[in-house]
């Protein structure tokens, strides 16, 4: 609810700086917005593994939050486990990995 109201990411942090404004407005919410506040757009989705071969019956996708890891790299895909991670390197994603989001790091 933080993030949907507030428009911040809702970390220990954040909660701790909360003004008593903010507080107010996030008891009112609900009253304000009769038809319910709209979570859908910061949902978190379950990742999907980029090489998986999608003629095997689709895509893998996570189990829970956070289980697969990314690409070392370029940290734009995720990969179900090391084997998927080192065939979709030999297939090319060497060459097409995308370019780091800005201000984030590429491992070299």
């Amino acid at each position: 609810m933080i993030a949907a109201v507030l428009h911040k990411k809702p970390t220990a942090a954040v909660l701790r700086r909360l003004s008593d404004a903010e507080v107010l407005r996030m008891v009112k919410a609900p009253l304000e917005f009769p038809g319910g506040v709209e979570f859908q757009s910061s949902r978190v989705q379950l990742q999907t593994c980029a090489n998986c071969p999608p003629n095997a019956g689709g895509k893998e996708q996570e189990p829970a939050l956070r289980t697969f890891l990314p690409c070392a790299r370029c940290r734009a895909v995720v990969y179900c486990g090391k084997d998927c991670q080192r065939k979709d390197w030999k297939a090319g994603h060497k060459e097409a990995r995308p370019e780091p989001a800005p201000g984030e790091h590429r491992a070299k």
